[in-house]
């Protein structure tokens, strides 16, 4: 229900990782480790969603590792 004028603060503190791309997802209590990507949660989403609500006073706290799910050759 944040507005434009609200200072909107979002804390994180646990787990992530990082896609092919380096994009960031925070893994919660219902990630499935077998699709993390399609069943975590994205920074880039809360990002846009903050963005969209016109939101002008935003903090993002994001305490979490960014471990790679994939491996490179």
């Amino acid at each position: 229900d944040a507005g434009p004028d609200d200072v909107f603060l979002f804390f994180f503190s646990g787990h992530g990782v990082s896609d092919y791309e380096e994009k960031g997802f925070l893994l919660t209590q219902d990630t499935v480790l077998s699709k993390p990507f399609n069943s975590s949660l994205s920074v880039d989403l809360i990002a846009e969603k903050i963005s969209k609500k016109g939101i002008k006073n935003s903090l993002l706290v994001l305490d979490a590792c960014r471990d790679s799910m994939y491996t490179s050759k």
